[in-house]
């Protein structure tokens, strides 16, 4: 039986002022199939500064329950109209900024499988683009300066 572990990583910049470094693997240690994961790290680079989902906006308050809304609304197009609705509270959609990747086109919100749903459904990837998270009240700032931002492998 062959065991083995693999990791990997991505740095997204969607500006020169803030980072994003996407961890990601998997592994196999016995059983159906391997384990996946992710891990996203962002940092305000000026402070060094690891940033939380609440440093995405100017009023968290009224923003974060936005942005869930719209997670909510990526996870059920994923999964498609005919699955069972979507929770749309904060602890179980678990938007926090270890599966928030900033990118040079908005964010990238990241599930590995069995975080909402079977491990046959995959990864659930709900990307939002920076014009709509800009009508939900996300800090315009982290794409100044960048009409495409960057990527680094």
């Amino acid at each position: 039986m062959l065991y083995y572990s693999v990791f990997t990583y991505q740095v997204l910049r969607p500006s020169a002022a803030f980072a994003s470094v996407h961890f990601t693997g998997h592994e196999y240690t016995g059983g159906a199939h391997a384990n996946w994961f992710h891990v996203v790290l962002s940092y305000d680079l000026a402070s060094g500064r690891r940033m939380e989902i609440g440093d995405l906006f100017a009023d968290r308050a009224e923003g974060l329950p936005r942005l869930i809304n719209r997670i909510a609304d990526g996870i059920q197009a994923w999964k498609g109209a005919d699955a069972e609705p979507v929770e749309r509270d904060p602890a179980a959609i678990d938007a926090t900024m270890d599966r928030v990747a900033l990118t040079p086109q908005g964010i990238r919100v990241i599930y590995a499988p069995y975080e909402m749903g079977s491990f046959a459904e995959g990864e659930i990837i709900v990307d939002i683009p920076r014009e709509e998270l800009l009508a939900l009240g996300v800090r315009p700032d982290f794409w100044k300066g960048s009409e495409a931002g960057t990527a680094a492998p």
